[in-house]
């Protein structure tokens, strides 16, 4: 009977523990997700600690799909630059043969291994890279890199870090279409090029595309090499249209000297040796924009002397008879600063937010009346068929 009674309370008090004790609670399991470098040139590693060899440095901002953690470090999937060397001896149809065959770095006895494979493992070889005795594979599944845990944040689930490779690809297949475009468009002559048309696609890049640094880089840089280049040409362009204008000077003296006596026409049009002498003298304070203008006005005041027939006019005489017939606008000076061909002027005319007008002159700095309301003494320019008139503009007044 007592034995009985010690039996029954044993069990009791067995069934109370267990029913008051408190569940063992697992550890969570890691959960892989997609990170993204913080830090500048961190180091990726091929074992996790400070003495793992450096495979290379990382920039910020760069993704990686981490899968998992070791002390100090994240684990994550190798990146696409990635080489793997097998020796060529080891591997019989696309398998292993032999036990623990070092996968290395480089096609060198003496590179990095980053794994170990045995007989029977399947591999994939990429003839291509190959080299001699040894084979280019794909790198093994079981490889992983190493990151220092400070230096990642989390930024998603793990897919993003595939997607994120995509728009990578992407990025780069759109730089490079462009790229190409660009090299086509500048086989043409200065005045056939569309500066703005191949600009749009870098562009396109730069929205697009602006979580991906590297490619980011990449099409700014372009648009600079671009747009210097652009400016190279221009400048010979316009020293080579100034250098046949000269020679149109020298075609004009000519005629003149057909239709007077030697003696009236001495000293009366400008030397062929320095045709642009006397109208950039004349302003001594111009601008470089003020005088790339110089030539065309001089050009036209040389047609205007002929066909009037004075032949002892001077440049202000030009003028002073352009001012007869002028016109008066009004409005506030503002800068045309977007590059095209054939530009009509360096300013615009705006009235109620709207441009009205295309502006320059060869004695009048325009640069000081920005954003004033002025009223405007023009004489008409050739526009090269844009939206609105171009005026060369005699005098200016604040209002």
């Amino acid at each position: 009977m007592k034995r009985l009674l010690f039996l029954i309370l044993a069990t009791t008090f067995t069934l109370s523990t267990a029913l008051w004790a408190k569940p063992q609670q697992k550890e969570p399991s890691f959960q892989p997700f997609t990170g993204k470098v913080i830090g500048s040139k961190v180091r990726l590693r091929l074992t996790p600690n400070l003495d793992g060899h450096i495979i290379r440095e990382i920039n910020r901002g760069e993704i990686f799909a981490v899968m998992k953690e070791e002390s100090e470090y994240f684990a994550v999937a190798p990146t696409q630059d990635l080489k793997a060397y097998i020796f060529r001896t080891h591997v019989l149809e696309n398998s292993i043969e032999g036990d623990r065959v070092n996968v290395r770095l480089a096609p060198d006895l003496e590179a990095p291994v980053i794994t170990q494979l045995n007989s029977g493992d399947a591999i994939h070889v990429d003839q291509k890279g190959s080299k001699g005795k040894w084979l280019q594979i794909e790198i093994p599944k079981n490889v992983h890199l190493w990151i220092a845990k400070d230096y990642v944040e989390k930024v998603g689930p793990v897919e993003y870090a595939g997607k994120y490779r995509e728009r990578i690809a992407e990025a780069s297949q759109l730089l490079a279409t462009a790229n190409l475009i660009s090299e086509a468009e500048f086989r043409k002559s200065f005045q056939e090029i569309d500066l703005n048309r191949i600009t749009r696609n870098y562009e396109r890049v730069l929205s697009d595309y602006n979580d991906i640094s590297d490619v980011n880089k990449l099409a700014k840089t372009a648009i600079q090499t671009l747009q210097k280049e652009y400016c190279d040409r221009k400048i010979n362009f316009l020293e080579n249209k100034a250098g046949k204008a000269a020679l149109e000077v020298k075609s004009l003296n000519a005629k003149l000297s057909n239709l007077n006596p030697p003696e009236m026409i001495e000293s009366k049009v400008q030397s062929v040796e320095s045709p642009f002498a006397a109208i950039i003298n004349s302003n001594n304070q111009a601008t470089d924009k003020m005088n790339i203008w110089k030539p065309l006005e001089y050009a036209l005041f040389q047609s205007w002397a002929i066909d009037h027939e004075k032949t002892d006019a001077s440049l202000q005489d030009f003028y002073q008879d352009e001012l007869l017939g002028a016109s008066l606008v009004e409005g506030i000076i503002d800068t045309f600063s977007k590059i095209v061909k054939n530009k009509p002027g360096d300013y615009a005319l705006v009235n109620d937010q709207q441009t009205t007008a295309y502006l320059y002159s060869t004695h009048i700095n325009l640069n000081e009346y920005i954003g004033k309301r002025v009223s405007l003494k023009v004489t008409e320019r050739d526009n090269h068929s844009f939206a609105f008139p171009a005026y060369y503009v005699l005098d200016v007044k604040e209002q």
